[in-house]
């Protein structure tokens, strides 16, 4: 199988334009999980000057139990938030990336497909067998990878939903005595 520089050029052209994409979207994604970090950095610096100052005017040592009580529940309720938005950051990442590779995939069978009708046709007699086996390889391994990415799918939704799950019975904890 002989490859023209034309389609060299394309070939490159196709990779470094996917490379670019996924560049893209690790970009994007870090700057979401950035601006994740520093507004929970802004807010853990802002309750925490608050709690010092309130710390500062206690006088009676029961005040800082109910100190300790008005600060933990908001705490654990931002740091909930703040990991649900990360999971959320993440989720979406993955997704941008299974669209990139999958096209990428799809993209390269095509191209492999093309390939094997063009040595189909140049190819001497009797050699169909090997092309149809070919053929059956590429389409099994299609196959396979579409099961791992449900798979991969079915994996990420149970995790969602683990996540989902931990977040509403954490929420509804009773605080100790």
């Amino acid at each position: 199988m002989y490859q023209t520089p034309e389609q060299l050029v394309a070939a490159g052209k196709t990779q470094v334009e996917t490379a670019m994409r996924l560049a893209d979207v690790a970009l994007r994604g870090f700057e979401q999980i950035i601006g994740l970090q520093l507004d929970a950095a802004k807010r853990a610096l802002a309750e925490s000057t608050t709690g010092v100052r309130a710390l500062a005017t206690i006088k009676d040592p029961r005040e800082v139990a109910e100190l300790q009580d008005r600060f933990v529940k908001p705490n654990l309720e931002n740091a909930q938030a703040y990991a649900a938005q990360m999971y959320g950051v993440a989720k979406h990442l993955r997704q941008e990336i299974d669209e990139v590779v999958s096209t990428q995939v799809a993209d390269f069978n095509k191209s492999l497909v093309a390939a094997l009708d063009q040595a189909a046709k140049s190819a001497p007699t009797g050699a169909s067998y090997a092309v149809s086996a070919l053929r059956t390889a590429v389409a099994s391994a299609n196959v396979a990878v579409d099961n791992m990415n449900k798979l991969g799918r079915q994996m990420a939704e149970a995790a969602e939903g683990n996540v989902a799950s931990f977040v509403r019975a954490s929420g509804g904890r009773k605080k100790p005595a």
